[in-house]
This record gives C-alpha cells, structure tokens and sequence, in this order.
C-alpha cells in the first residue's frame, strides 16, 4: 500500500508546521528594526561651524555637537590635528585649542587661536575621542575685514610741529609740492597688498629696499614677503624686478607704507625657482651697499 503525500500543514516527518511562520518572522524583523532606527539617527554629529577667518586677528570658532551624548564627553575628548592630506604646513594653527561648552543649553565645541591668522588658508580636523571615535576636517579662506582699523601713523617732530601750526591743517592734508612723490596714508581708503593693516614710517637714512626688509624681519623668506608687499604699496619708489628692486637705494626721508604684521604667504611662494620679487633662487646678490669684506692679514712669522 503506497502512502498519501503528507497535506499542506505537514511536513515529511510527521510534524505539524504552522502556516504563518515565514510571515510572522518578517513582521518581527522588520519591528526590530524600525525599534532600532531612532537610536542610529541620534548618533553624535557636527554641525556647521560658524565663526569669521580673519586676517590679522585670532580664531575664534564655534561648532554646535548634534545627536544623543550617551556617554562622558569633556574638553579632553576633543583635540585638533594637521589633516592627512593638508595643502600647506603653514596653513595648520598649531596654537588652535578647542573646549567642550555647555553653558547655552546647546553642547557645542568652542575653538580659539592666541595667534593671529597670517595665511590665506586655514585647515585642521577636529576629532572626537573617548569612545566616539568622531573626525571631520574644515579647510576655510581668510579674508581681510571690511573696514579695518586705521593704523596710528607716526610722524616726525619737525613735520608734528608744522602741521599744529595752524587748525586747517588739521582738517585738511598739506598739498605735496611739484616733483616730491609721498606714501599713501593708512586708513585713507588705499586698498593695501593682501588687505593687512600697514603704517607709515619715514627713513632716517639712505638704505635699500634690502636693508630695510633686514631691519623688520630675520628670515629670508620673511623678508621675500615684505619686499614684495612695501613694492606693492609704494610703487612710485620703484621699477625693474628682483635684484634691481632689492637693490634700489631709498634716500633719507622717503616716507613709506610697510607691512603693520607679518605679510602672509601666498598660494606658490618659494615652491618654484623665482622668489616673490621675481629672481631666481639662489641668486641673491650682495648689497651694493654694505662695505666690503675685510681680507684676511697674512701674519708675520
């Protein structure tokens, strides 16, 4: 006798299987994860960082911190880094702290700089320890303020004196007389190199454009920058490139724009052959000006 085939609600082996088992499976999966999607979107995050780059003056940052804070989060927990991929050393604030705030109801990472911002980039990444395990990098532009502050310009004893004389000379500037070229003044409207702050100054000696950067700055690449910058912003002084600008004597008396801070590094200074004034590397002369070396004295024996 040949056996019936087992029905729909039975299995080979004699067992009753129920017939919304597949269905009742799904249903419990798909509950388990709708349970479980408030907890991934709470996840911490950061928002947007907001906070004013500005050239010649500290950072100061804010980035709000969204999402749950399921466990301890303190000041220690954040840290700010150079990104792995980063355009420019220079471009990293090494002085850049970031603190952990609390006091607006909102948890959010406050970031500030002693040192003010001399470069046209700025970039790091911020990183998220103690168990968050959380890093994004910013790459953000400096510019210049808008309206900056007029530097103080200082002026020498006998021309303070002439122009205290009478009281519209205090209203109005004295005009220059035919053939005398003058610096422009700060804080008159000027649109300054790189948009920093300068100041005026007044040469108490002859030197060149060398001399002077020698005086303001002991690096070679420091002083590059504000040669370049005081050409810019004094170009009735000077004509020709590299060595014939270092080189061109300024008499006693010239007046002059400089830089009031460090001029900044622009995108390819000192990454190809030529320096910011035009000469090749490596081509530096010696000053026409300064006296010459001192031969050795062969010595009696």
């Amino acid at each position: 006798m040949i056996p019936a085939p087992p029905t729909p609600s039975e299995n080979p082996f004699g067992t009753t299987a129920p017939k919304r088992a597949l269905p009742t499976l799904i249903a419990a999966l798909v509950m388990t994860g709708i349970a479980a999607w408030p907890v991934a979107c709470q996840a911490l995050g950061l928002g947007a960082l907001t906070g004013e780059v500005v050239i010649g003056e500290a950072l100061q940052l804010e980035v709000p911190l969204t999402g749950a804070i399921d466990r301890p989060l303190e000041s220690e927990c954040i840290s700010v880094r150079r990104t792995a991929d980063s355009i420019d050393p220079e471009y990293f604030p090494r002085d850049l702290v970031a603190r952990v705030d609390r006091q607006t109801g909102t948890p959010r990472i406050l970031l500030a700089s002693r040192s003010a911002v001399r470069q046209p980039l700025v970039e790091f990444r911020i990183f998220v320890s103690c168990g968050y395990n959380l890093s994004h990098d910013y790459l953000l532009m400096a510019a210049p303020r808008s309206e900056p502050v007029p530097a103080t310009v200082a002026a020498p004893a006998a021309v303070a004196a002439s122009v205290a004389q009478t009281p519209a000379a205090r209203t109005a500037p004295a005009a220059a007389a035919p053939g005398v070229m003058t610096a422009p003044v700060v804080g008159t409207g000027n649109r300054l190199p790189d948009g920093i702050a300068g100041k005026n100054i007044v040469l108490g000696r002859d030197m060149t454009l060398e001399q002077l950067a020698q005086q303001h700055f002991p690096g070679p690449l420091r002083q590059q920058r504000f040669m370049r910058w005081v050409v810019e912003a004094n170009p009735q002084y000077f004509a020709g490139t590299g060595r014939q600008l270092r080189l061109q004597r300024l008499q006693a008396g010239t007046p002059l724009v400089i830089p009031g801070v460090v001029p900044p590094r622009r995108p390819g200074d000192h990454l190809g052959d030529l320096t910011p004034l035009g000469e090749k590397v490596g081509a530096g002369a010696t000053d026409a000006s300064a006296p010459p070396a001192r031969k050795p004295q062969a010595s009696a024996d």
